[in-house]
């Protein structure tokens, strides 16, 4: 992924449609970070050094640190002097910080994400942006623990998802994490908490920097079309 490297970021000028299925990917994943921050940070100032905590990482992916050199230079030409990313997961192994970009720094931290804010990540600043590249939060209630911490926190969050269906069912399930365990499972509760506790940056949408590759997906129920990052919403706790 060293190519991304020499992103100016102007991702939306790029032909994807001619690139093979896995550059799609990598470039929606450059592109859609990107625009997380940049429209996340549209309703504050830039800070003079961006923290991003990217929640649920994989190595393969968001642990790749080339991926994160054109957010580094987009943070830049907005002026900001350093970009902190932490990418924590399972599946990442603990790893200070590397140099990416002229002024970033990636590092990596094993373990779920409210478990690594109790221990060695209480010590971080909180972030001024979370993302969460597709992690299916509709299906896993193992995920409630995170998004109460990034709740409990304000953090301004993104989340992307697979299909708008998967997408309206992720933010259903950012409600079920503002309720009690007991009523997490009530859909109708977990509209209403949504609506009622959430300041919506924007609610469930397609994303404009999503693959152009539909992605093969046996179990996709009819009329539904999988694209990596294909819609997206932003949110903090109001």
């Amino acid at each position: 992924m060293s190519a991304m490297a020499e992103s100016d970021g102007d991702d939306a000028m790029v032909d994807e449609g001619a690139l093979a299925p896995n550059d799609a990917g990598r470039r929606s994943f450059a592109s859609t970070a990107i625009g997380a921050v940049e429209r996340v940070m549209s309703f504050a100032v830039w800070p003079q050094e961006l923290v991003v905590h990217v929640v649920g990482g994989e190595p393969g992916r968001e642990g790749d640190d080339d991926a994160w050199a054109p957010l580094v230079a987009s943070a830049a030409r907005r002026g900001v002097g350093a970009v902190r990313i932490v990418v924590v997961g399972p599946g990442m192994a603990d790893r200070p910080a590397a140099r990416v970009g002229g002024g970033g720094g990636v590092a990596h931290a094993s373990g779920f994400y409210d478990d690594w804010l109790a221990g060695p990540g209480a010590r971080e600043p909180p972030p001024d942006v979370a993302l969460l590249f597709h992690p299916g939060l509709w299906g896993y209630a193992t995920w409630r623990a995170s998004l109460r911490a990034l709740l409990a926190r304000g953090s301004p969050t993104v989340v992307t998802s697979y299909t708008p269906q998967e997408a309206e069912l992720d933010a259903l399930a950012v409600g079920a994490a503002l309720l009690a365990e007991a009523d997490a499972d009530d859909d109708d509760k977990a509209a209403a908490a949504a609506e009622a506790r959430l300041r919506w940056f924007w609610r469930p949408e397609a994303n404009p920097h999503a693959s152009p590759v539909v992605r093969p997906t046996a179990t996709a129920p009819p009329g539904h079309v999988y694209r990596e990052n294909h819609c997206w919403f932003g949110f903090r706790r109001s």
